[in-house]
């Protein structure tokens, strides 16, 4: 079985991130891994986890409660009856906590590198009426990294890429996403395609100032 930290880092390596990206990204994977791993399925009350940096002091605190927004421009967690708010730059990761089955379903059998039971599984908890909008964003997001890194689907990938900008437009993980499209391009030939993508989402987000769009990860994909 791969951890999910490594399948973090082998989709990491196929999307052309840099080292620095990838070794980030499959850090966090890991500490998450370690705090709720698919092994032990959650219960339906489980409250949701972010991991927020305190913009005035750098520090980086845990945070529970119930995710209702995860945008482009805002986090927002019920704790209680308060909905606390943060920029989206705050929050560095999230722990879904209450999740459909097939969501629970998806990452497990990423992580037994079975990538077409786990792309099922997630387009199930995306349609799942019943699971929330941000955990049903989530899940279309991962269909699609997942079908990325299974290796011989990149136009499906592209075709779920578009579903998911289409129904989550303003959804955190749309830079992500992005970028998934526009290496799946590229895998499957249409460098012009692909070309257009990564230059779209450096001009987008190198500047800095644009919500939600990461500076260093809009400079990467310029390279």
């Amino acid at each position: 079985r791969v951890p999910f930290a490594a399948l973090v880092a082998s989709v990491g390596m196929s999307l052309g991130l840099s080292t620095a990206v990838v070794a980030t990204t499959a850090l966090v994977a890991t500490t998450n891994s370690a705090v709720a791993s698919p092994m032990a399925a959650p219960a339906q009350d489980t409250p949701d986890q972010i991991w927020r940096v305190d913009p005035r002091n750098g520090r980086i605190r845990t945070l529970q409660g119930t995710v209702t927004v995860n945008s482009l421009t805002e986090v927002v967690i019920k704790i209680g009856d308060r909905d606390n708010k943060y920029t989206s730059a705050e929050v560095i990761e999230i722990q879904w906590g209450s999740v459909p089955p097939s969501y629970r379903d998806g990452k497990l059998l990423a992580e037994r590198n079975d990538y077409e039971a786990s792309v099922a599984s997630y387009r199930t908890a995306a349609g799942d009426a019943s699971g929330r909008e941000v955990v049903q964003a989530e899940a279309r997001f991962r269909a699609a990294q997942t079908l990325l890194a299974w290796g011989t689907q990149d136009s499906e990938c592209v075709r779920e890429v578009d579903r998911f900008l289409s129904d989550h437009s303003g959804s955190a993980r749309v830079p992500e996403a992005r970028y998934l499209k526009a290496r799946a391009l590229h895998l499957t030939g249409d460098a012009a395609g692909a070309a257009a993508g990564f230059q779209s989402l450096y001009q987008t987000g190198s500047a800095g100032d644009a919500p939600g769009y990461d500076k260093g990860f809009c400079l990467d994909a310029g390279l």
